[in-house]
């Protein structure tokens, strides 16, 4: 009987050890995560409305990038498919690409006879209503031009930026008067004659049509101000900068033959 007693004594002692082990062990280790948990839950709930503003917040402001390709794809469907034109989507802008040979003679600021239909398809791509309040930056970038003829009919030389400052310049002008454009939405740039390489099919001799949401600043959740446009400065001469320098949106009207 004493033999039997030891023994559930000796369990009844491990038991509670095991008890007590788990308790201090586990348990209790347990409570005090789980009470810090509920004290951090206002905080997490906090950050996962805030994450989902954001996340909406996005999405809204990159609505209008799938419907302008479409537009694109579509209206260039035919210069795309001859390798003149490319539609790309580059993180949030849409960035059309084509050829010079579509539009401009060459070495010239002239537009060719038979572009009218091309000129009209840029204006039909820049008419669609989800681009209101957005940036449409048309640039140009061409190859600089030898002078030309002898005397009083000499033609002088022109660098690459200053030619495609005129281009971008002419063609801005026209998607104003002729496409109905809203010039306060519209930036006209040159760039040099060649660029880094940033994976374009079109690498050079080309009119950029860059379509972005224009930079603004939110501070507070105020609503930002209103976006200014950049100070028309004239096309640099004989200038290595990379990036495109803003031009007049009143330039003369472009010619045609």
């Amino acid at each position: 009987m004493k033999i039997v007693t030891y023994i559930l004594g000796a369990l009844l002692a491990a038991v509670l050890g095991a008890a007590a082990f788990y308790y201090f062990t586990t348990a209790q280790p347990m409570t005090a995560e789980n009470q810090k948990l509920k004290a951090g839950m206002p905080e997490f709930e906090k950050a996962k409305a805030d994450l989902k503003k954001c996340r909406e917040a996005a999405q809204k402001a990159t609505a209008w990038v799938a419907p302008v390709m479409e537009t694109a794809k579509r209206e260039f469907v035919a210069e795309m498919n001859a390798g003149m034109a490319e539609v790309q989507s580059v993180d949030t802008r849409v960035i059309v690409n084509i050829s010079e040979k579509m539009l401009y003679m060459d070495g010239s600021v002239t537009f060719f006879k038979d572009s009218v239909p091309l000129l009209q398809k840029i204006g039909n791509l820049l008419r669609n209503p989800v681009l209101k309040d957005r940036e449409i930056i048309v640039g140009n970038m061409t190859l600089p031009v030898e002078a030309r003829g002898k005397g009083k009919k000499r033609t002088p030389a022109k660098d690459a930026r200053a030619l495609a400052s005129e281009r971008s310049a002419a063609l801005v002008k026209y998607l104003v008067e002729k496409g109905g454009i809203s010039q306060e939405s519209l930036v006209a740039a040159a760039y040099p004659a060649s660029l880094v390489d940033r994976g374009f099919t079109i690498k050079d001799r080309k009119i950029v049509i860059m379509i972005q949401t224009p930079a603004a600043i939110d501070m507070d959740g105020q609503k930002p101000a209103a976006t200014q446009q950049p100070k028309p400065v004239s096309a640099p001469t004989g200038t290595a900068v990379q990036t495109p320098q803003p031009l007049p949106t009143n330039p003369a009207a472009p010619k045609t033959n």
